[in-house]
């Protein structure tokens, strides 16, 4: 198992607290993960009671863990070798259930307080209909506790209590992302600060209540005393924790897996995220979720696994009969420059991407270290209609310096959709933003718009500051009645060969 450079700079890279580790399916996250639990053991594990924690995301994905931790432990004794080094078994590998019900057993013998677990969305749905009778004698018709709207109800009491929201007060003003109901069987909107909030959250405290009047628990309320039993406990806790597929972790379960952690200057917590995988309506790691959000702290390090992992640079293809050797790291790229009306040709090795080659006809130059800026890389902005501004830095971009003579801040955005066509930019075509929050008419800009963010040329009519297209399926955006403001200008494309 040979990692390429950018596993390889995760995995000796210094421990700061939380970071997430990204990837499709087939990435190398998890391999990379175990690689960076041994670089921890042997760097990072101080003192005796210095542990590492892996988590699973269920039994077959923490055998499978297990299985290459003692294979890449065997392959790099050598390799990793420190003063700190030793022969104590400082790594554990359980799944999120595990250690959540070893928590709350823990909870339950301590207090001798003992439950029978309420598993069936049936018997869920029977005690929620009670619940609603009163609730409807007190608020009178009201659609929200509609008997057709059981689901929806069941639902939305277990995102509540997978979130940990306990006071109303956070209910009201929670972002509800990720939240769908069927036609007919849910409230098509559902407002902050609403009535319907209120009766929900009441509806909640009625089921709860009815729960502890009959021993009853459901898995929310096992994850919620498994973090009050953490908080609690002294032993039992780590220097360092990865989790692997977190994108289904519940915030109960992200509060409960950091209070798992020792609080040391060299402690860490990696949350492993597939970008490819479906998650359910109560996980928290989803898109449009901002990190400030999230309660990760102010300090976030984003690592980005992009490509397809693959063992060796180079790979073998039959073609025609014949066995051919190609190189597939080797990404080739255009970059127009907007202001000078120039076009280059450059290609990198996605292994080493602080490396660029700019191609003129036969000709290659390379171009590495101070001859090189790192742009920070955003995801989506939208060529089409508006979408939600993720602040999450995805990469970085290394580009000459001398491409951006006179500018000082600037910024990556992924294209997303065709209403920039005419000026020649397209759906996964990367733009570069020139930060700066005026702009004048005719310049192509990038615009927070209410919260969200677009990619229009900027016009006017009249006093009117109208957003237009350059594709006539779409319509000008007019924003005098509208909170807009400008994020910056595009300076340049980077069109991927």
């Amino acid at each position: 198992m040979q990692l390429d450079a950018v596993q390889n700079k995760i995995v000796r890279s210094r421990p700061l607290g939380i970071s997430l580790l990204k990837g499709t399916s087939g990435s190398g996250k998890t391999t990379t993960a175990v690689y960076r639990a041994l670089y921890l053991k042997n760097n990072y594990c101080l003192y005796n009671e210095d542990k590492i924690l892996i988590l699973a995301k269920d039994s077959i994905n923490r055998d499978d863990i297990r299985e290459k931790y003692n294979k890449i432990e065997d392959e790099t004794k050598v390799d990793y070798k420190t003063l700190f080094s030793n022969n104590i078994d400082r790594v554990d590998v359980f799944t999120i259930g595990d250690i959540i019900n070893r928590f709350y057993f823990e909870y339950t013998n301590s207090t001798k307080q003992w439950f029978k677990i309420l598993q069936e969305d049936k018997e869920k749905n029977e005690i929620i209909a009670e619940c609603t009778k009163f609730l409807k004698r007190k608020y009178g018709v009201s659609k929200i506790l509609d008997n057709k709207y059981l689901d929806f109800l069941r639902e939305e009491i277990s995102w509540i209590k997978a979130c940990g929201y306990d006071k109303i007060e956070d209910y009201q003003i929670a972002d509800r992302i990720g939240r769908k109901a069927k036609k007919d069987f849910g409230p098509a909107r559902f407002l902050k600060n609403s009535k319907e909030r209120e009766i929900i959250f009441e509806l909640l405290e009625s089921y709860n209540h009815k729960l502890q009047s009959s021993s009853l628990i459901d898995y929310e309320d096992i994850c919620s005393l498994a973090l009050k039993r953490v908080q609690s406990a002294m032993g039992n806790k780590y220097t360092h924790i990865l989790v692997d597929e977190a994108q289904v972790l519940t915030k109960t379960q992200i509060d409960f897996i950091k209070k798992l952690l020792i609080s040391k200057t060299y402690s860490s917590i990696t949350f492993i995220i597939n970008k490819t995988e479906k998650v359910n309506s109560n996980s928290w790691f989803i898109k449009g979720r901002k990190l400030c959000n999230l309660d990760l702290g102010n300090k976030v390090k984003n690592y980005i696994l992009s490509k397809t992992y693959i063992d060796k640079a180079e790979k073998k293809i039959i073609d025609m009969g014949k066995q051919k050797e190609i190189n597939i790291s080797m990404e080739n790229f255009q970059y127009i420059d907007l202001k000078y009306h120039r076009t280059y040709d450059f290609k990198r090795d996605y292994n080493t991407i602080d490396e660029i080659f700019i191609v003129e006809g036969d000709k290659e130059e390379s171009l590495k270290g101070d001859a090189l800026k790192a742009v920070p890389v955003y995801s989506d902005i939208a060529a089409g209609e508006p979408i939600m501004i993720n602040d999450e830095m995805e990469s970085e971009f290394y580009l000459p310096q001398y491409w951006f003579k006179g500018i000082k801040d600037c910024f990556i955005l992924k294209v997303k959709g065709d209403s920039m066509i005419g000026a020649d930019i397209f759906d996964g075509d990367y733009v570069v933003i020139r930060k700066q929050s005026t702009a004048q008419k005719g310049d192509i800009v990038a615009v927070d718009l209410e919260g969200n963010a677009t990619l229009k040329r900027l016009s006017y009519q009249n006093t009117n500051v109208v957003l237009m297209p350059e594709n006539d399926k779409y319509e000008p955006i007019f924003i005098h009645d509208k909170q807009a403001s400008v994020l910056g200008i595009a300076v340049g494309i980077i069109k991927n060969r």
